[in-house]
């Protein structure tokens, strides 16, 4: 993430929470965010550097007013005019980071072989929150090639209680 992203995203951020809409443009940069994964044509059109500011801007104002907040847009607005809605992308992850952060939050990812059960998922995300002290936002992923248990992605950290990785060390012990 660039440091051009974080300073905008932090701005953002800061005007939200102190006129107290940040729960208002955190719903607006999560339904920008789901556009930009979902849309190839609004990536396209962020991305593209061959498009002046004026046409960028004449694109948001037409595509977006009256529907998103009035700082949402004005935000979206100044990305056009300082030609960096190119980093929107970035400006969102960076946005969510701090979100989560002053929620206490976390995401986690647990990848299985066979799908888990809602009651497993709830032991996992318990097990999750007590390490952390942060409530944990999970979501889940089939993998076949675990064989069995399953894998924990949080915070960059991995937690492997998969089957594969026990073959693995139990290898290694017999090798050396």
């Amino acid at each position: 993430m660039s440091r051009v992203s974080v300073r905008y995203a932090r701005a953002l951020f800061s005007l939200a929470d102190e006129e107290k809409k940040l729960e208002t443009i955190a719903a607006d940069m999560g339904e920008l965010k789901k556009l930009v994964e979902s849309s190839t044509d609004f990536s396209d059109f962020i991305l593209n550097p061959l498009l002046s500011s004026s046409k960028q801007s004449a694109v948001i104002r037409e595509f977006f007013t009256g529907k998103v907040d009035t700082r949402t847009f004005d935000f979206l607005q100044l990305l056009c005019k300082k030609k960096r809605l190119n980093q929107l992308p970035e400006i969102l992850d960076a946005f969510d980071s701090l979100l989560l952060k002053k929620r206490n939050q976390v995401h986690a990812e647990v990848t299985s072989a066979v799908a888990l059960d809602d009651q497993q998922m709830d032991a996992i995300k318990a097990n999750l929150e007590s390490m952390t002290d942060k409530s944990v936002i999970l979501n889940s992923k089939k993998d076949s090639a675990l064989i069995g248990g399953f894998k924990v992605l949080i915070d960059g950290v991995i937690i492997d209680n998969s089957v594969q990785y026990q073959l693995f060390k139990l290898k290694e012990k017999l090798v050396s």
